[in-house]
């Protein structure tokens, strides 16, 4: 039994692993990465579709924005911010109070008294985040994104 040549096929496996889990490192964040980019293209694509619309101005200024942890490779977070830059798109969101910007008036054409008693578009009352953004869509995405690695490691 030669000794040295079994601790050079060790070494070897030990080697080939090492690989493998450095592959596995750069693979896992890409796919995740990619799964949260697409979860996010397709929730701004859904909420513009549910939009108030008046001139068309908030509808448009829905994007997604992906984010790369700053933390190096094999530490990358899988990650998308969706913003909406218009000054009125919280007040939309979460409706506003009675009286105050963007809708002065309790309730008139565009708008009418929704939960809590706020102010809210006719059009989007109670927002459209909620309806678009939910648990059940959070859970599909935590479900594509594992299937992923589980595709990688096999």
């Amino acid at each position: 039994m030669d000794l040295g040549n079994n601790i050079d096929r060790a070494k070897l496996k030990f080697y080939g692993l090492y690989l493998d889990m450095r592959m596995l490192e750069k693979q896992i964040p890409v796919k995740a990465q990619s799964e949260v980019t697409r979860f996010a293209l397709k929730s701004v694509d859904r909420l513009k579709q549910a939009a108030p619309v008046d001139k068309g101005d908030f509808r448009a200024s829905w994007v997604a924005n992906r984010n790369v942890s700053s933390r190096g490779a094999g530490n990358n977070l899988a990650s998308a911010q969706i913003t909406n830059s218009k000054k009125y798109a919280v007040a939309i969101e979460e409706g506003s109070v009675a009286g105050k910007q963007p809708w002065p008036k309790a309730s008139g054409v565009k708008t009418v008294i929704g939960p809590g008693g706020r102010i809210f578009s006719s059009q989007a009352v109670g927002g459209t985040l909620n309806f678009i953004i939910t648990d059940a869509s959070g859970k599909d995405l935590a479900e594509k994104i594992a299937n992923n690695i589980f595709t990688v490691i096999q």
